[in-house]
């Protein structure tokens, strides 16, 4: 350093020259005394915090002659803290995430952090909670309880499971210890979520497993996972055999051929579709569609249908498909019958000004509008005389016309 002033300077982190410049200058100029963390970069290539502390120097003139300072490497609590700060970031992200009771306290029960689901749940207001005890926030006995599963979570340093009853409800909770970097337990995470309508149906789960199979089973939704290299579910939960009325067993049995023996035949395209959607689409992102299914008993349903990547190859490649699918056939009815009835209207509407037109278009128009609203191929109109014994013919569609070979429109027939 005494042989090259410049030293100093160089070997000053790039994003933390300026500000260290500065620094130097504003003691020069206003005698500050004031101290700066700052890194700079070890001989070795490595990176080093330095905490840095300096006194201007003044001359019996009172004119600066210099500064007097010391550095001190602090990597390893720089180190520290930001392993800390890591750990508490991921905490605060943890806690946003979740839409259950999650909370973060200190030994003693000071919120240090609280999702707005834990906030509504004990009842208090939005920014109340962190600095309070938590404590403060629930019932003596419920209080008394909480304290010593803390405890043990403190004594032990492992994660505790219990459930407590509040206002006739049921919650499972979670305490998770946390050690600062001398292995000392300094915070709690807690994780309460509401059990009342699950230990109502199961008494109490024995492990993760059979809570996710109680769910889907009690799920009106077709659960699904569907394999993109096999082309064939591998897992359905029991909501399928009262939608389309196949057992999960018999779906799987139908291997790669189950699409186009449930899929409508003009919706296939839509499904075959669907894999690569998912596949383009991010992580997370749900992809819709509506088709029809053939039921058991041969009737149409109507299906919508909401699938994300379930799993994916080491390349990315999609492998499973995770779907919820749901019998939306009333509603696709009814609104097939709302279009039905908007359309009878116009046409009406539409009849109604044709007041000045000949018969015969009116005929043409009636039979237009009535074919097109029944969807059907051929279509005529007739009117029957009064002791029917003939009917007359006014209007054929095309298609009829070419079936029974008539050539003109007007045909009178004996009954």
């Amino acid at each position: 350093f005494m042989a090259n002033p410049a030293l100093f300077e160089s070997i000053i982190f790039s994003d933390d020259r300026e500000r260290v410049m500065a620094h130097s200058a504003e003691v020069g100029r206003e005698g500050v005394c004031e101290g700066m963390d700052f890194r700079i970069v070890h001989k070795n290539g490595e990176v080093h915090w330095i905490a840095h502390r300096c006194k201007a120097v003044m001359g019996a003139d009172g004119h600066y002659r210099g500064r007097r300072g010391s550095n001190r490497d602090i990597t390893e609590r720089m180190t520290m803290y930001e392993a800390l700060r890591v750990r508490e970031d991921t905490i605060s992200a943890l806690l946003n995430a979740v839409t259950e009771s999650a909370l973060l306290i200190d030994r003693e029960g000071v919120v240090l952090a609280a999702n707005e689901a834990t906030v509504r749940r004990l009842g208090g207001k939005p920014g109340e909670m962190t600095g309070a005890n938590v404590f403060l926030f629930l019932e003596p006995n419920v209080a008394a309880g909480r304290k010593s599963w803390i405890e043990e979570a403190i004594r032990t340093g492992r994660p505790v499971r219990f459930n407590d009853v509040r206002d006739g409800m049921v919650y499972d909770n979670h305490i998770y210890p946390i050690a600062d970097p001398s292995g000392e337990i300094y915070r709690l995470a807690i994780y309460g979520r509401d059990s009342t309508e699950e230990m109502k149906n199961l008494k109490e789960l024995e492990e993760s497993r059979r809570f996710s199979e109680k769910i889907l089973s009690i799920s009106p939704d077709i659960i699904y996972i569907f394999d993109v290299r096999k082309k064939r579910i591998t897992y359905s939960n029991r909501s399928i055999a009262e939608t389309l009325g196949y057992s999960p067993e018999e779906i799987r049995e139908m291997g790669d051929g189950l699409m186009r023996r449930i899929i409508h035949p003009d919706d296939l395209s839509i499904v075959a579709q669907n894999a690569a959607r998912v596949a383009d689409a991010g992580e997370g992102r749900i992809v819709e569609s509506e088709y029809r299914m053939k039921h058991a008993d041969g009737s149409r349903r109507w299906i919508l249908s909401r699938e994300t990547a379930f799993s994916r190859l080491p390349d990315g490649a999609l492998e499973q498909i995770l779907g919820v699918a749901r019998d939306i056939t009333e509603r696709k009815v009814a609104e097939m019958e709302h279009l039905i009835n908007e359309r009878r209207l116009e046409s009406l509407q539409k009849l109604h000004g044709m007041s000045d037109v000949s018969i015969e278009r009116i005929y043409d128009f009636v039979l237009n509008e009535s074919t097109a609203l029944t969807g059907s191929a051929v279509g005529f109109i007739g009117i029957m005389d009064s002791g029917g014994e003939k009917c007359v013919i006014h209007a054929w569609s095309a298609s009829a016309m070419e079936e029974c070979a008539v050539k003109n429109i007007y045909r009178e027939f004996s009954i």
